[in-house]
């Protein structure tokens, strides 16, 4: 895993214990079987989005950014401001 920095490698890593653990168990529940393919697919998706994205300096998969503008959603919400109003120059 040359060139990849701690966080990269240590989500490869827990991704391939979690991808042995659902193909050992997923053998007696069907249920961990299909877990299992949907995460691999989930996966390939997010690592072709990246591909995809021109790049921006930064080492974020979609679903870290989606999950940051959902995290500044609730932070303006807790102040009073609903970011979508306030877009729109509202206050709540």
């Amino acid at each position: 895993m040359e060139g990849l920095d701690y966080e990269e490698e240590r989500t490869q890593f827990l991704q391939r214990v979690l991808l042995d653990y659902l193909a050992v168990n997923g053998q007696n529940d069907q249920a961990l079987t299909y877990a299992r393919h949907f995460y691999l697919a989930q996966w390939y998706w997010d690592a072709d989005a990246e591909k995809r994205r021109p790049s921006s300096g930064g080492k974020h998969s979609p679903n870290k950014l989606l999950s940051r503008k959902k995290k500044m959603r609730k932070k303006g919400k807790r102040a009073g401001y609903d970011m979508r109003e306030l877009r729109k120059g509202r206050r709540k």
